[in-house]
């Protein structure tokens, strides 16, 4: 349970129904004029997190997944309000019970994801992959297979790769319906892994793929089976060239691949044979360079690598040409600690990173690609350290990112690179995720009451907020160790409500408590005695030999609208 400090309050549980003779407390609503669970105050309730992830934009509308009050994981799309957050369905039927849901890959307004789960035999039971528009109405199932691997949205199309029953991988295609799902080609039973690193340059799919012959080499598919070949057999008679780290710039792929002679290093590729080729040799000798980050801007790649001068992590730039692959500024960032490569976005036709220099620490720099342009934008840390800068995301002009366990916003200027307001300061929970859609910041946040949910900001106070708690189950606990009270009455338990609400009990298994019935209220959480009145059967056998067997089932009513309860037995001994 969330634990902090909390007034202890004496709950006295009316009998029967009907009002206590206790006078009420701190933090007690007496019975006879309990208000309704609806109308208490439930903005402190410590609810359980939903723990979101998968965050993924769909034209404006963001899809993510959450366990909710159930424990179980779901489906949720949000515009960004309370009222435009949306459970998609109970998507387990009676033959399946799906276990998680990832893969997420946007066609347009279309999200389409996968889901994998059991049989109601308890049996693995494949996955299927489903569609969405964000609507309960518009979410539904497309096609079940054996396993389903990376997606890509292809001019409209959904391109991913399956395996079916019969074992055989291949590359398929969807329009988002079972009759407009095909074949693409056929990879044979033989793959132990599928294509992967699928990355889509204009109307063409790139992926790495072995087909058993020319190893791991580049592949690439016009979405029909005769324009889905190998590349170029970059490292012939070997295990392949394992293409990594595949990234549109402008018309052409770029991507690093080891050839057998000068190690992993940049090589760039139009889709042809001849028009494949080694960008430049960074690291010579046959151990190559080493890269981190990759982001384009128009038709220049500018990515973090180690050449063989200093062994540093350094800023680069390439169109595409030897001549035209540069250094732009040596950083000073060391590849040996994970901490110290710095990633890439770009917003505003700029590229913001956080490289970690001598003079300042970890801190966010940008770069317009020039030496001259590439410069520090602000010391936020206190200490040589620095703020340690991550997650940076574009939205519109400015890039978002996480600080010194803050959010903030940067336009590339000092001035303008500011903590966003509006998010609680005092937690030691930092924002993850970061995911833009439309010209909002979503990000999973725990703000100390909620748990880890999913946040909204536009950079504003007011436009920052909590989406909506997904879980809102509580905690709640009544102790296993009662006592009776001096006059042997009743049986006195230490609780803990991590929300309002009301708490009735009944008697059940042993018996021998009354029904009763009883408003818990105050700032959660609270810290409470219950008072249980005994029957008259049970007093009497507490007073004869000095300990009675009693039982009894708890249902709390939760202000967030969670009800939960348990059944437990007692060995109440006298004092």
């Amino acid at each position: 349970m969330r634990r902090s400090t909390a007034a202890v309050v004496v709950v006295t549980l009316a009998a029967g129904g009907t009002a206590g003779a206790v006078a009420p407390r701190t933090g007690l609503a007496e019975a006879a004029v309990a208000p309704r669970v609806s109308q208490l105050d439930c903005s402190g309730a410590l609810t359980y997190e939903s723990r979101p992830a998968d965050l993924t934009d769909a034209d404006g509308t963001l899809f993510f997944t959450a366990y909710d009050t159930s424990l179980d994981p779901t489906m949720w799309s949000t515009d960004g309000t309370r009222a435009g957050t949306f459970w998609l369905n109970d998507l387990s039927g009676e033959e399946r019970r799906y276990t998680s849901y990832s893969t997420l890959e946007a066609v347009g307004s279309t999200m389409f994801f996968t889901a994998d789960g059991f049989d109601r035999s308890g049996a693995l039971s494949g996955t299927d992959l489903w569609r969405s528009d964000g609507t309960k109405e518009g979410t539904a199932v497309v096609k079940h297979y054996t396993g389903i691997g990376e997606m890509a949205d292809v001019e409209g199309s959904l391109l991913f790769v399956a395996r079916d029953r019969s074992g055989h991988v291949a590359l398929r295609r969807t329009d988002g319906t079972k009759a407009g799902t095909s074949m693409v080609k056929d990879f044979g039973a033989h793959p132990a892994h599928g294509p992967d690193h699928l990355t889509t340059v204009g109307d063409r799919l790139y992926f790495s793929f072995d087909d058993g012959v020319h190893g791991r080499e580049l592949w690439t598919s016009d979405g029909t089976e005769a324009g889905t070949v190998m590349v170029q057999d970059i490292a012939p008679g070997g295990p392949g060239s394992y293409p990594v780290h595949l990234t549109e710039v402008g018309d052409e792929i770029f991507f690093w691949a080891d050839d057998g002679v000068h190690g992993l290093e940049p090589w760039a590729s139009d889709g042809t044979e001849t028009g494949t080729h080694l960008v430049r040799d960074i690291g010579t000798g046959d151990f190559g360079s080493s890269t981190y980050s990759q982001v384009a801007v128009g038709d220049t790649l500018y990515f973090s690598a180690v050449g063989d001068d200093d062994a540093l992590v350094d800023l680069w730039r390439s169109d595409g040409t030897p001549e035209g692959t540069t250094v732009i500024k040596q950083m000073g960032s060391r590849p040996d600690y994970d901490e110290e490569r710095f990633d890439l976005a770009t917003a505003g036709g700029l590229v913001f990173f956080g490289p970690n220099d001598a003079d300042h620490g970890r801190e966010v720099w940008r770069t317009d690609g020039t030496a001259e342009g590439t410069v520090l934008v602000k010391d936020i840390g206190a200490d040589p350290y620095g703020s340690d800068p991550q997650a940076f995301t574009a939205v519109g002009d400015e890039v978002y990112f996480v600080a010194a366990g803050r959010l903030w916003r940067s336009d590339g200027t000092g001035a303008g690179t500011v903590p966003v307001p509006g998010l609680p300061t005092m937690t030691a929970h930092r924002p993850y995720d970061l995911t833009a859609s439309g010209d909002k910041i979503y990000f999973g946040f725990d703000d100390g009451v909620h748990g880890s949910e999913v946040w909204v900001s536009d950079g504003t106070a007011p436009g920052t907020h909590l989406v909506r708690d997904v879980n809102r189950r509580v905690d709640w606990d009544v102790s296993s160790k009662p006592r009776p009270n001096p006059r042997s009455t009743a049986a006195l338990f230490a609780a803990s409500f991590d929300s309002p609400g009301r708490l009735a009990v009944r008697p059940a298994l042993a018996g021998g408590v009354r029904r009763s019935s009883r408003t818990i209220d105050g700032a959660a959480p609270i810290d409470t005695t219950l008072r249980l009145a005994l029957t008259k059967r049970a007093k009497r056998k507490l007073l004869r030999t000095g300990q009675v067997t009693i039982g009894a089932r708890f249902t709390f009513h939760s202000c967030t609208g969670v009800v939960s309860g348990y059944e437990r037995a007692y060995t109440l001994k006298a004092r």
